[in-house]
Formats: C-alpha cells, structure tokens, sequence
C-alpha cells in the first residue's frame, strides 16, 4: 500500500502492528541445527493506541534501538514457547525456500498466541549463538553441513535438533 503525505519518510517498511509482550524470538538455522534467543522489543500498544497516538501518526523505531541481547550466559527463552510450532515454522522456510542457513524473528500475538515470522535473514550474524555457546559450536554445525550436505538436511520437521 502506497502512503502519501508522510512528512520525513522517504524510506520505510510498513506493516501491521503486532502486540507480542515486548519480546522477540530469534531462530538461528544451520543445517538441521536450531537455537533460538528472546531479545527486548517493542511495547505493546493494544487497545490505548489511540490514546497514546492521537495523530495516528507512524509508529517508527530503529531496531538497533530497541532489539538488544538479553540472556547471557545462556541462550534460553519463555518455558511458554512451543518448540515444535519453531521447528516447523523452520521447516516450512527451509523446504519452500531451500534455505539451509538462515534465521527468523518470531513475535507471538498477546491475543491469540498466534507465532508470526516478522523478517527472514538470508545469513544472520549468530551472535546470540557465539556469545552464549562458542565459535566451537558454530564450526560445527557449518562442518556438517559442507562435509555432508544430504544428512545434516532435515527430513521432516521432527529432524530438527533444538539446541
């Protein structure tokens, strides 16, 4: 959709807003290899976003502002997240793109508990991974999947190791 008259915006994204309790989910893919870290996001406006936006005027942040590193030493996220809604959200990707190495930022609706994929990185930087767990653990996961392509692919969405 095409927006005029925006003062000050020349480059910007637009989408929908989802209320997901400030908290973001980030899925770390090599091969058949997942880990996923929850890092600060923005807050939820719900039903007052009228109140605190009157103009309705765009709600605009810069991620760098706002998505930080959250949990060290160790990677680990909400007990509520249902690893096997992850996996296959990873799966789907994965098949329908041929992607092997990638990663998904995941919010889930406030409301419904809906999981929604808000960006797709064609190679993230894994640096929730290298801060928590180690280059070790990264060489790894990058070896089996150049020595043996075929096996480090998941057959299905139950293949996938949750690391």
């Amino acid at each position: 959709r095409r927006v005029h008259g925006i003062e000050g915006l020349e480059n910007f994204v637009g989408e929908r807003y989802i209320d997901h309790n400030a908290c973001v989910f980030k899925a770390f893919v090599i091969g058949r290899n997942i880990w996923v870290a929850d890092r600060k996001s923005t807050a939820n406006f719900g039903p007052t976003l009228e109140q605190k936006n009157p103009s309705n005027s765009p709600i605009s942040f810069h991620t760098k502002d706002v998505s930080s590193i959250r949990h060290i030493p160790a990677i680990r996220t909400s007990g509520t997240l249902k690893k096997d809604v992850i996996k296959e959200l990873v799966w789907v990707v994965s098949r329908s793109m041929n992607l092997s190495i990638f990663g998904l930022d995941i919010v889930i609706d406030k409301a419904s508990q809906v999981y929604n994929v808000i960006d797709l990185n064609f190679f993230p930087g894994y640096s929730d991974v290298y801060l928590n767990l180690g280059q070790n653990e990264l060489n790894k996961s990058f070896l089996e999947l150049i020595i043996d392509p075929e096996t480090s692919q998941p057959n299905s969405y139950h293949d996938y190791i949750y690391k």
